[in-house]
């Protein structure tokens, strides 16, 4: 892994709850995006299918767990890997959900990913 990549992702945010297991705290100081996790796939899937909301790049990047789509995708807006496109589109529920698309940093760490 490039030493610009690995700087990246250890400065990058990751959450636990205050009321989580201990399990989730130690988790959450790993690193955040790794080959094949579902934030990989998040942005394997908005660079492949395009501006998405939470939901709909779950689905494409086939994410299981109920809102860890929206859980994973938060992180990676934080992170500054995805942004929001200032549009909205109705979630399965009906609820107006934003719409986001890949940065050019979401952009660099795919690449990079791949190279590693």
């Amino acid at each position: 892994m490039n030493e610009n990549l690995l700087d990246v992702l250890m400065s990058m945010e990751t959450y636990a709850h205050k009321t989580d297991p201990w399990t989730s705290h130690e988790a959450a100081k790993m690193l955040p995006i790794k080959r094949g996790k579902e934030r990989h796939r998040l942005l394997l899937a908005f660079r492949e299918h395009g501006p998405m909301t939470d939901q709909e790049a779950g689905d494409k990047a086939e994410i299981l767990g109920e809102y860890d789509d929206r859980r994973h995708c938060s992180v990676l807006r934080k992170n500054k890997l995805i942004e929001r496109t200032g549009e909205t589109r109705p979630t399965t529920r009906g609820n107006p959900a934003m719409v986001c698309k890949i940065t050019n940093k979401g952009l660099i760490i795919l690449r990079d990913i791949e190279l590693s």
